[in-house]
């Protein structure tokens, strides 16, 4: 599936759960799931390789090791995105929140479940940062490889200025 077909399929997936009254959160293991395409940031990333002025081959997309990065980006943006927007997700019935996913199935108070939103995002930022300092040799794409990596930070941290900067939230 491509990554625009799988950011519209989890678009109609997540109606499911918000909008509703009382809202429906999903399980924060399946939130992770959904959310991953939801976020909108695998067809950002796709863009992220064409902006590295050679295409990956196959081969470098189905590596593991990238495939891990590009989830890791998409959940660090996403549980971003959370914790700035959990005062307006609440107001508008959004269910797909890690914040008020936790506060409900674990049954704590905001400030618990924003620090385990917060300790979620930091344990992928952890692991992102040192897949990037253990990477494999990807032969004579390694410097597209290292490029598009440096684009997927790029994504990461333009998320990050843009929720810190925005009036939206």
């Amino acid at each position: 599936m491509s990554d625009m077909q799988g950011f519209f399929h989890t678009m109609i997936t997540a109606t499911a759960y918000s909008y509703k009254t009382p809202v429906h959160y999903p399980l924060l293991s399946d939130y992770l799931v959904i959310r991953e395409d939801l976020i909108g940031v695998y067809p950002t990333a796709d863009l992220a390789e064409i902006t590295g002025t050679t295409l990956l081959t196959n081969e470098v997309l189905e590596n593991p090791v990238i495939k891990q990065l590009r989830k890791l980006t998409s959940l660090i943006v996403a549980l971003s995105n959370d914790i700035f927007s959990v005062r307006k997700d609440e107001e508008e019935k959004e269910a797909m929140n890690a914040v008020l996913i936790i506060q409900h199935e674990q049954q704590c108070t905001l400030d618990s479940a924003y620090a385990e939103t917060v300790r979620l995002h930091n344990e992928f930022t952890a692991e992102f940062v040192h897949t990037c300092n253990h990477l494999p040799h990807f032969g004579q794409q390694d410097k597209t490889v290292r490029r598009y990596i440096e684009n997927l930070s790029h994504i990461i941290q333009g998320h990050l200025s843009w929720y810190q900067y925005s009036a939206r939230y």
